[in-house]
């Protein structure tokens, strides 16, 4: 009954091991990663204009 533990046990093991090896394993059939796009950047539309001065304002502060 111990020698059959054992046998099992081993058998157990190299499955497992094995299993996890081929897990690991990364050949030539993957596919490389995608790689993300550049985000995207939206501005709003301004809805308010900036309004424009009819008269032009005279900053010399030379003159009286």
């Amino acid at each position: 009954m111990e020698k059959l533990k054992r046998i099992l046990m081993a058998a157990a093991i190299c499955c497992v091991v094995s299993a996890g090896a081929l897990a690991q394993k990364q050949g030539p059939d993957r596919p490389p990663p995608k790689q993300d796009p550049p985000p995207k950047v939206t501005v709003p539309e301004n809805k308010n204009p900036p309004q424009q001065d009819r008269n032009p304002r005279n900053d010399d502060k030379k003159k009286p």
